[in-house]
């Protein structure tokens, strides 16, 4: 090393003691906005040497203010960070700069050209632009400079090409929600991008609770206020019409997330596109909202009222099935294997499915998907309700073997008979010769004529009134078989 660069650095690190410490002082600067600001003490001889801007300002007397013989001075538009990068530049002639820190870097460069650093201004642009991917992470900052200030030619002509090549990037950039409104509503109706019309709503949704302080990004705590402030936001006419209508261009994405296109509509009564899409559709098929990818995300109150107006073509079990789905999504603490369900997990299913069991009927489901799928949870039933979903199944057993029964096929004609009372024209139905039909169940007999006597002879006519003739009595009537599950019957056989 030479012994003038020995000579300078020294003399630079002099520089950077003065500015460090404060010491002979005539000027302090209030840099930044709060609540990020800081004052700094300089020197007005060093600043007017190096930049001109500081020359002419400082001799400005609606600029500056003079208290106790220090010049007061502000500078709202430059950060704290920014500045600190110039002053060290100034007073020792440092200089370093971050890759991934585009953002400071950009600021560092505007700075420099204000405050007519010209050197420093050319060297940060040959630094931005020597490391391109790092710009494309952060292209919302460049189209900023490019709209803004027209002497950075070459950070302009890098962005535009950009653009031009891949308009999507500005929605991938890390720095998206920084876009200003005036610019993402252009971008939008330009429509020259290759994003799907769910990644432009989710974009859109990042970009609304950013610009607003009242708005959580954990959307499940919004109260109704907040929703409120939130279609406020996206409430631009433009804006509005064109998200429906990209989003009514993929019919079938918007079927997977069913779910969600409902609880817009339910919620924001701007969105007129897409909520005929949704009644219309609903309409015609009830069931896509249990199709759906995004099904277990609606809300209980939703789905018991879909499921008790029976808004639905699915057939009960299937309705169990999504409803043991939808409940392991509500709980973390239910297992997806119910196979490994304990009687924990089986109380806190309960009281999840609770309010639905009401609204199931039980009673169209197959015996084999009953005893397979709802028995082994037969404790999230009140006893009296199961029992009688027993019964049901049980008798429909007993009727099955009947109506089965080889002996009942064979025999279709043959009527079941319950034994007369006795009458004048049959005074002793002890004599009455009656048998079993053979093969039938203990459980369920039947009985029936083996032969039927002929009918008794005239009587003789009789000279007697008509008032003291026998009265006609009609014969039992003869009961066929009916459908369903049969009574016990008593009779002279025995119980049967």
């Amino acid at each position: 090393m030479s012994t003038s660069m020995e000579l300078s650095n020294i003399l630079f690190k002099e520089y950077i003691k003065i500015l460090e410490s404060g010491e002979f002082s005539d000027i302090e600067i209030l840099v930044g906005k709060e609540p990020n600001t800081k004052i700094f003490r300089l020197h007005t001889f060093v600043l007017k040497v190096c930049s001109p801007y500081f020359r002419i300002a400082l001799t400005n007397s609606n600029w500056v203010k003079i208290e106790n013989n220090i010049i007061k001075f502000k500078k709202p538009n430059i950060s704290v960070k920014v500045f600190e990068i110039i002053t060290r530049y100034i007073y020792g002639g440092e200089l370093k700069l971050v890759n991934d820190n585009v953002k400071t870097n950009v600021e560092l460069m505007i700075a420099a050209d204000e405050l007519c650093l010209d050197e420093l201004c050319t060297y940060t642009e040959d630094f931005l632009l020597n490391n391109r991917e790092s710009l494309k992470s952060n292209l919302v900052l460049l189209l900023h400079v490019t709209t803004e200030f027209d002497q950075f030619t070459r950070i302009s002509q890098f962005y535009k090409e950009t653009y031009r090549q891949n308009p999507s990037l500005i929605f991938k950039a890390k720095d998206f929600t920084d876009i200003k409104r005036e610019f993402l509503l252009e971008l939008l109706i330009k429509n020259n991008h290759s994003l799907k019309p769910i990644e432009i709503w989710d974009k859109l949704s990042a970009w609304v609770i950013v610009q607003s302080d009242e708005l959580s990004s954990n959307i499940t705590n919004w109260t109704d206020d907040n929703v409120k402030t939130f279609a406020d936001e996206l409430c631009l006419s433009d804006l509005c019409i064109y998200i429906e209508k990209c989003l009514l261009k993929n019919v079938e994405l918007l079927k997977q997330n069913f779910v969600l296109i409902q609880d817009i509509s339910n919620k924001f009564t701007q969105f007129i596109y897409l909520s005929q899409f949704y009644n219309d559709t609903f309409q015609k098929d009830p069931s896509l909202i249990f199709k759906a990818n995004d099904f277990t995300t609606i809300k209980k109150e939703i789905l018991l009222d879909i499921i008790a107006n029976k808004n639905h073509f699915l057939n009960p079990i299937e309705i169990w099935d999504k409803l043991m789905e939808w409940a392991i999504d509500q709980s973390n603490e239910l297992p997806s294997d119910v196979t490994k369900w304990t009687d924990i997990n089986v109380t806190i299913f309960k009281k999840l499915i609770q309010p639905f069991l009401s609204h199931i009927n039980f009673q169209e489901i197959t015996r084999v998907d009953f005893f397979q799928k709802i028995k082994p949870f037969k404790n999230v039933f009140d006893d009296k309700f199961y029992i009688k979903i027993l019964e049901h199944y049980s008798f429909n057993n007993i009727h099955d073997e009947l109506m089965n029964s080889p002996e009942f096929i064979s025999e279709p004609s043959m009527p079941f008979f319950i034994s007369p009372p006795s009458s004048p024209l049959m005074p002793n139905n002890s004599n009455r010769n009656y048998n079993y039909i053979p093969g039938r169940s203990r459980s369920m007999r039947s009985v029936r004529f083996n032969s039927i006597p002929p009918p008794p002879p005239p009587s003789p006519p009789v000279s007697q009134p008509i008032s003291q003739s026998m009265p006609h009595i009609p014969p039992p009537p003869i009961r066929y078989p009916l459908p369903g599950p049969r009574p016990h019957f008593r009779g002279r056989g025995g119980r049967f």
